[in-house]
């Protein structure tokens, strides 16, 4: 194990590499920091390459003599790239996210925003032992990228162009599996759970939605009792749907779909197969979803369902319980 120049260091880049699970990130919180998400945990991983970059002292090189120890040093800064980048795939989702509720160019750009990013991530990294003015040229440019993407995103006229080689813009899904939601899914469900329902957290006002303050054991455990299919887009976990079978009711929840691929079918998909999970003596498809909802409530009642009752929740907020029946499937 290399020994880190400062003990309190380490300590504070475990916490923020392995503690992003430890507390729900409320609504309100993805829509007033979505620049700030993912910050603490980027600035901790850069600080730890700074401290490997610098075991050069003349007592840490009597330790780490030779071209192994290069490489174990080598070694040591991959593994953290790897994290930083994990990390930055995170920011990447609730950039996103806070893209989709930006009306306006300017609003995306934010040049006061920028600053108060950059002025904090600086805080983060004198706390943490690394190098200010690197930190701020990587955050700087980190968040330059970020902004390119929102633009190109929301489809703004001065938005540069960002072509992908090879890219058929006709193959709108390609390349798209639909495939079992499995227990090994959860970090990932619980990240994009939080992502897509940024904007019912606004539309109801209510940064505390059960998608939002779902925790990573909570989803588990759901998980390993429930059925369910997941999308995913090369190596990314892209949508999910859970569903559970109650009698001769199939009782589906939770249809979830990244912010940035919603409105491209991904839902229908994921519905319809969940819909095949309804065995023989399944003769019906429940769900529900808020009355302010209207794309929600769009797509399902596209597929067949009927609203069937409503349930006042709270002021403001109401469910609209649907159903769909799939009694033509019986003698399949």
């Amino acid at each position: 194990m290399l020994e880190f120049a400062s003990y309190r260091a380490y300590v504070a880049v475990h916490e923020l590499s392995y503690g992003l699970d430890d507390r729900p990130l409320l609504g309100a919180e993805i829509l007033g920091a979505s620049l700030l998400i993912g910050a603490s945990l980027c600035v901790a991983l850069l600080a730890h390459v700074s401290i490997l970059l610098l075991v050069n002292d003349e007592d840490a090189a009597a330790s780490f003599a030779g071209q192994s120890a290069l490489q174990e040093v080598r070694a040591e800064i991959d593994r953290v790239d790897r994290q930083v980048v994990a990390g930055i795939a995170e920011r990447e989702i609730w950039v996103r996210a806070a893209g989709r509720l930006k009306a306006m160019a300017p609003a995306v750009r934010d040049p006061n925003r920028v600053q108060q990013v950059v002025t904090r991530v600086r805080g983060i990294a004198d706390e943490l032992g690394a190098d200010t003015d690197v930190v701020e040229r990587t955050y700087r440019s980190m968040i330059a990228a970020f902004i390119d993407l929102e633009l190109g995103q929301q489809g703004f006229m001065d938005a540069p162009p960002s072509p992908q080689p090879g890219h058929d813009p006709g193959l709108r899904l390609d390349p798209l599996q639909i495939a079992p939601l499995s227990v090994a899914d959860a970090g990932e469900v619980l990240t994009l759970q939080r992502a897509a329902y940024a904007s019912e957290a606004l539309i109801y006002g209510d940064p505390t939605l059960p998608p939002l303050v779902q925790t990573l054991a909570e989803i588990t455990d759901e998980l390993s009792n429930c059925l369910g299919h997941k999308a995913i887009r090369g190596s990314r976990l892209v949508g999910a749907v859970r569903s559970v079978v109650d009698g001769d009711s199939l009782r589906i929840g939770r249809l979830t779909v990244a912010p940035d691929l919603q409105g491209m079918g991904l839902g229908s998909a994921l519905l319809a197969a969940a819909e095949s999970d309804a065995g023989p003596e399944v003769t019906s498809a429940v769900l529900f979803t808020g009355h302010l909802s209207a794309g929600n409530l769009r797509l399902y009642e596209r597929h067949g369902y009927v609203e069937e009752r409503r349930e006042d929740v709270r002021d403001g907020l109401t469910l609209v319980y649907l159903r769909k029946s799939l009694a033509s499937r019986a003698g399949d």
